[in-house]
């Protein structure tokens, strides 16, 4: 079982680039586009969540905040780093 662990700040367009178009559209009530990924046997997810044209938000291609879904907050992590999103800096 999943639940929300965490969200992630792209584009619509970027995740579509990245993971291709969604396999899912959702309920087409609460959620509106959703991915899978898997990692080590489990599915995590990706998703909107109450923010898209049938739940009274926005465009599905405009929505910038996703929605995590998993066990735990290292499967955030591990979509972070398969979208690239998880930039390290450090003093030089």
């Amino acid at each position: 079982m999943t639940s929300l662990q965490g969200h992630i700040d792209i584009t619509y367009s970027e995740l579509v680039a990245r993971l291709g178009p969604p396999p899912s559209q959702g309920d087409n009530f609460k959620t509106n586009a959703e991915w899978f990924v898997d990692r080590g046997g489990r599915r995590l997810y990706i998703y909107n969540w109450k923010n898209g044209p049938t739940y009274g938000g926005k465009p599905v291609e405009e929505i910038t905040r996703w929605n995590i879904g998993g066990q735990n907050y290292s499967d955030v992590t591990f979509i972070r780093d398969l979208l690239c999103l998880n930039v390290q800096t450090r003093a030089i």
